[in-house]
């Protein structure tokens, strides 16, 4: 573009022992050389064309160096057998799988220095397994974290017991990984057998001659006789007596205490029943007569 300043790429590397890889959109060369497997220094001495690692661009050629695996070591002399290592596999799994110690493992290579690194591919030499002397034919590898209680516990015998059956462990705190173990013979257990539970047979229902309910009695209930009262009479009023002469005082037969003088009789009906004032009036008025 005239005027204007534009980007060349450079040239591809020289990358005679890999392959090359164009860059895309956020890449960067720690992604790159974790995807195909290599070390992030490997990537860097086989591109010397990039100044600076942090900064690469789309578009932008580099060379992958192919994964290169370690020298082999040399195949030991096995008495034995050899066993080629695959991925995955550790001494231990390998001694515990051909029923030898890692001790006897590990004496039988002395070319491995470090017992925690080994690769695929590697060859290593199987030692010949010595069995041990055990009356039950039965061993136990003990593995990591093992000890004689926890052993003892899983199979269900005494600490005792595994001792007088492994006389060589002079200390029972004292086992390693690897170590072989005899192991009693493991007593079937014996179920009771169950006697089948016999149903009661059912007890057969037959229908009985229907009898007839006699009559229900329909029996009087007794009820006490009201009691017979008898009407008393009253006893007859006493007929009213006045003094027959005017003036004359007579005890009053329902006041006890007070007097009556003669005088006209009137009926007690027209006194009350009147006007206040009227019926004083009136009652004065026969009074005075």
């Amino acid at each position: 573009m005239e005027g204007g300043s534009h980007h060349t790429p450079p040239a591809p590397p020289f990358c005679p022992q890999g392959q090359l890889y164009t860059v895309v959109t956020g890449d960067s060369l720690f992604l790159i050389a974790q995807r195909f497997g290599v070390s992030l220094e490997a990537l860097i001495a086989a591109n010397p064309q990039i100044p600076n690692p942090d900064l690469i661009f789309p578009g932008q050629v580099i060379c992958v160096p192919l994964m290169t695996a370690p020298p082999m070591p040399p195949v030991p002399h096995c008495p034995g057998a050899a066993y080629t290592v695959v991925q995955g596999d550790t001494l231990f799994q390998i001694a515990r799988r051909f029923g030898v110690t890692l001790e006897a493992l590990l004496a039988a290579n002395p070319q491995i220095t470090n017992p925690d690194l080994i690769f695929p591919g590697q060859v290593i030499c199987l030692p010949v397994a010595v069995e041990p002397h055990c009356p039950t034919g039965l061993t136990y590898m003990v593995a990591p974290g093992d000890t004689l209680f926890s052993i003892a516990r899983r199979l269900g015998v005494s600490v005792e017991v595994l001792l007088r059956l492994n006389p060589e462990i002079t200390d029972p705190n004292r086992i390693h990984p690897g170590q072989l173990l005899c192991v009693p013979v493991p007593s079937p257990v014996v179920s009771p057998i169950e006697e089948p539970v016999v149903p009661p047979m059912p007890v057969p229902t037959l229908p009985g001659p229907s009898i007839p309910c006699p009559p229900r009695e329909e029996m009087p209930i007794p009820y006490p006789e009201p009691p017979v009262v008898s009407p008393s009479p009253c006893p007859p009023r006493e007929k009213e007596r006045y003094p027959s002469v005017p003036g004359t005082p007579m005890p009053d037969p329902y006041y006890p205490g007070s007097f009556v003088y003669a005088e006209p009789r009137v009926p007690w009906e027209e006194c009350p029943y009147r006007r206040r004032r009227r019926r004083r009036l009136i009652c004065r008025r026969r009074r005075r007569l």
